[in-house]
């Protein structure tokens, strides 16, 4: 993070990707946190300078938007498995409600 400025002035980088928690988890601290905060932050002004678009990971829709309006160019929202995992659930329950069975 300290030398976004410089790899998003390299030649061929067309985007960036911020992800957050494993920023916060290879700084070993807390997601959400100052240090954090203020590394996206330079992050996000780099990527502005050069002209480059930037992204980050959410995981509901409200974080997305959050993070859109935080300067965010792009947003991945929730990932492969949790979307998985909740139309499963969906499926379940409307099984469950059409049968009348209570588990």
């Amino acid at each position: 993070m300290k030398n976004a400025g410089e790899i998003l002035a390299l030649d061929g980088v067309g985007a960036a990707l911020v992800g957050t928690a494993d920023l916060s988890m290879s700084m070993g601290v807390a997601a959400g946190g100052d240090e954090v905060d203020r590394l996206v932050t330079s992050a996000l002004e780099a990527a502005a300078a050069a002209g480059i678009p930037i992204g980050t990971a959410s995981a509901t829709s409200d974080q997305a938007r959050a993070a859109l309006a935080r300067g965010y160019d792009y947003v991945v929202v929730s990932n492969d498995t949790s979307i998985l995992a909740a139309g499963s659930r969906a499926i379940v329950n409307a099984m469950k409600l059409a049968e009348g069975v209570a588990r």
